[in-house]
This record gives structure tokens, C-alpha cells and sequence, in this order.
């Protein structure tokens, strides 16, 4: 049977659009994708690391049984970090959401069957942005993940409540759990959750997905193994009620660590991000730092 890592590459170009037409795009269905944008010595690099990262935090190679997920995954690694600061990511995170950003945390996964219907929050007033590194090829049944165009957008957003299928319906943002989802497979509208409308983001290693937190995404089919990594950015909050928000999600991630990770450790942004060379880097992070995130 061939890994998904090995099916060949997809044949659809490099994306053509400016960056004045993927801002709107972004903006109207919250998400892009922009395709081949890492090459294959990149993303080679990229993928020996992560899976050096996935198989030290286990100790062993993952058995397929049951999700990892490390918090603060890109901060462990120097070669990661750099990446934060690549222009074809921390340039167009910026045209997407501002110039003036925080950093807000990443994290590293092997993933196990189906992720149901969800939001990583429902704050529409600080703009966040996901940045996804997909390590396989994925297809819409083999796990490319699905989102619903436009539900970023504060009113669609909660029509699609029902999607959480939690018994706290209460929406929870990135890095804090809520309860567990007990009806994965039935979307609250009368058709399966895998039939829920939506549209399938296929990429293979090298395409970079950026998404807008609050839209509604998911992933059916998928084989038990699959890794992928991401950075999370936000527009730099305006007020001390916004600022709040982000400390929530610094503590519920950390929480995460403290709980669920194998390996723990009492911090998420590690040594390379606060001490890099790079001022911009630095100054992404310092916000958080002098508010005692660490």
C-alpha cells in the first residue's frame, strides 16, 4: 500500500494570486492555500525534524492508538524557530491581519481517525491566524482537512454551533479543552458529519494552509499516524480585555502540557524564540514575556 507521504505531487500550479487577491480571499472564506511553497529540500528538512521532535517527546515510534500533540513543538527547535521568521510566512501573516503581531504558540501532532467539526475559538475580536505544515499527502478522504467557507465571519459562526456536538456547548480557544465531542460522526443537522458542506483543502508536503481560528474545520479518513505541525500568530491586542483572552490561551495550553503531553516541561516558548538574533522575532514574543508567559 503506498504512504500518503509517497503518492506523487499534485499537479495543480503555484498559486498566481496577489497579494492584494489572497488578502480578499482570505478575508471573505478564512482560509488559503498557497501551494508549493516550501520546496522539497524544505520540507525534507522540515519532516526529519518534526518527527525527531514527535518520536523524543514518545520515546518510542507512535503506536497509532492514540493522538500526540505537543504544545510549544516549533519553540524546541532552532531550526523550526527560523521558520517563524521565513518572509513567505511572517510577511504574509502580516498583510492578512496587520503589520503589529504576537506570537501565540504552536504545537506538533500525530493524528488518529476522524477530527471532528470545531473551531480553535470564537473571539472575533482578536484576529488570529494558523499556520499549518502538513507532512503527508492528503486527500478529501484520507484526511485533508475540510473547513466551511465564511465561517470565520461572527454571524454563520453561530449558526454552526451545533457542529461542537459538545455536551458544554460553550466554544473554547486554541490550546483550552472543553468537553469531550460524544457524537463524532453526527453533525446535529440531520446528515453525517462528513456531509456537512464543506470544502476539502488537498495538499501535499511543501503547500502551507493559513486559516482564520474561528472558522469551522474538520478532517474524516485520515490513517492513524499522519503528522503535521503549526504557528499561530494574532493581530497585537488593543485592549487589556483582549490581552486577557491571549493569557487564557498561554494557560490553557500550558495546562495541556501539564496534563496531557508525555513529555512536561513548566513552559511553552523554550530558549531559541526570546534569545534569537532577530529583533523582529524577539519582538513578537516580548508582549508576552513581560505579561509572565514564558
Amino acid at each position: 500500500m503506498t504512504h500518503p507521504s509517497e503518492v506523487p505531487a499534485a499537479t495543480a500550479p503555484p498559486s498566481e494570486m496577489s497579494f492584494a487577491e489572497e488578502k480578499l480571499f482570505f478575508n471573505t472564506f478564512g482560509f488559503l492555500i498557497c501551494p508549493r511553497l516550501l520546496s522539497q529540500d524544505e520540507i525534507s528538512g522540515l519532516r526529519r525534524e518534526a518527527e525527531r521532535l514527535l518520536r523524543d517527546d514518545w520515546g518510542t515510534v507512535h503506536d497509532g492508538q492514540e493522538r500526540q500533540q505537543i504544545q510549544g513543538f516549533v519553540e524546541q527547535s532552532e531550526a523550526l524557530v527560523d521558520f517563524i521568521r521565513d518572509p513567505r510566512i511572517l510577511r504574509r501573516v502580516q498583510r492578512l491581519v496587520g503589520q503589529k503581531l504576537i506570537w501565540v504558540g504552536s504545537d506538533g501532532n500525530r493524528y488518529v481517525g476522524a477530527t471532528g467539526w470545531h473551531p480553535d475559538g470564537s473571539n472575533m475580536n482578536v484576529r488570529r491566524v494558523k499556520v499549518l505544515f502538513y507532512l503527508d499527502h492528503l486527500l478529501r478522504d484520507s484526511g485533508a482537512l475540510r473547513v466551511v467557507p465564511g465561517s470565520h465571519k461572527p454571524e454563520f459562526h453561530q449558526k454552526l454551533r451545533t457542529l461542537l456536538q459538545r455536551r458544554n456547548r460553550d466554544i473554547t480557544p486554541y490550546g483550552v479543552r472543553a468537553s469531550r465531542r460524544h457524537r463524532i460522526n453526527s453533525s446535529g443537522f440531520g446528515v453525517s458529519a462528513d456531509r456537512v458542506p464543506s470544502y476539502p483543502i488537498e495538499t501535499r508536503p511543501g503547500d502551507i494552509v493559513f486559516f482564520d481560528q474561528n472558522i469551522w474545520h474538520s478532517s474524516f479518513g485520515g490513517y492513524s499516524g499522519r503528522a503535521m505541525f503549526t504557528m499561530n500568530f494574532a493581530k497585537e491586542p488593543a485592549t487589556e480585555h483582549d490581552w486577557e483572552f491571549i493569557i487564557r490561551m498561554y494557560r490553557g495550553q500550558l495546562n495541556h502540557v501539564r496534563r496531557r503531553q508525555k513529555t512536561r516541561h513548566p513552559f511553552l516558548y523554550g530558549d531559541f524564540l526570546p534569545r534569537h538574533s532577530d529583533p523582529e522575532l524577539r519582538s513578537i514574543i516580548k508582549p508576552l514575556l513581560d505579561r509572565g508567559c514564558r
